[in-house]
């Protein structure tokens, strides 16, 4: 995975939750979608959300 930066992270948890797709998450974050994907599947097997990754 190439899109570890933390604000990317947030940033694709911040537009899924907003239901965009994984195209249009991957184009704004420009990753891959399978990138967006494996980040998506991660954080949801750690039970991380969008909320829980904004810094305080």
């Amino acid at each position: 995975m190439r899109c570890l930066e933390p604000m990317k992270i947030t940033e694709i948890l911040r537009l899924r939750e907003m239901e965009l797709n994984l195209r249009d998450i991957a184009a704004a974050v420009e990753c891959s979608k399978t990138t967006v994907g494996e980040i998506l599947n991660r954080c949801k097997e750690c039970g991380l959300t969008y909320d829980e990754a904004l810094p305080d």
